[in-house]
């Protein structure tokens, strides 16, 4: 009886500081993507390609998470990637490539938001800001850097591009044909009036050829005006990846 007072008192102190604490035990997947991939047997020591890596906000916190992966990032805007070099340096196991993944190897304009998050290949970016330039950036495919980096297998490829998820997974072709990818980690819409992201069902269809299969979705995020549900993060995994 007193443990369960004490515990009720710990619970309100909590949720006055804004705080919600729950028992990692139990937690329906969608809760925590790093929990739910060490319950699934995400390898510590495996390769991770982090493409639309920003300004390395994944390549850090996956290295704090798995100091021994090996993390490829892919960042094509000239401001972010000097951002992603300051942030991942002196970080043992991160490359950093001053480009963007795609269907085809050669050049394209990437339209830039004024928010550095919104910036897009194809489409204006999104954002009360709109478009404040273009820039020329270098494009190369995913089996062209497996290829010449001799990359055996991708235990997570995560992939944040506004937009140009397919054309990703267009050039990745041959390495998920290999199956050497076993988990994809990808924005998506649910809203079927977004025109910024890849919708959900699209890229169900197009891992799913592969034999990736969604498992949970992440980081919700609702729009207002219609109050409706946008877009998540999807994780998908290979059926035979463990």
């Amino acid at each position: 009886m007193l443990l369960s007072g004490f515990k009720n008192r710990c619970k309100n102190f909590l949720d006055s500081c804004g705080i919600f604490l729950r028992k990692s035990r139990g937690m329906s997947y969608g809760s925590d993507l790093f929990l739910d991939l060490e319950r699934l047997g995400f390898p510590q020591d495996g390769v991770i390609f982090d493409v639309g890596a920003h300004r390395g906000e994944t390549a850090f916190l996956l290295k704090e998470r798995y100091p021994s992966a090996r993390v490829f990032s892919f960042e094509p805007v000239s401001a972010n990637f000097e951002h992603l070099m300051r942030r991942v340096a002196g970080l043992e196991g991160v490359r950093c490539f001053h480009t963007a993944l795609g269907g085809s190897d050669g050049r394209a304009l990437i339209h830039l938001g004024s928010d550095s998050q919104t910036h897009r290949i194809e489409g204006r970016p999104d954002g009360t800001g709109g478009e404040v330039g273009v820039e020329e950036i270098d494009l190369t495919t995913l089996d062209a850097v497996v290829a010449s980096e001799r990359i055996e297998r991708i235990s997570l490829l995560k992939i944040d591009a506004e937009g140009y998820e397919t054309r990703i997974i267009d050039g990745a072709r041959a390495t998920l044909e290999s199956r050497l990818v076993d988990w994809v980690f990808v924005e998506a819409t649910l809203d079927p009036s977004d025109t910024i992201h890849t919708p959900l069902a699209t890229l169900q269809a197009q891992l799913g050829g592969h034999d990736l299969h969604l498992v949970a979705v992440y980081d919700q995020v609702v729009w207002d005006n219609p109050l409706r549900l946008a877009y998540v993060n999807a994780l998908f995994r290979r059926s035979a990846s463990v």
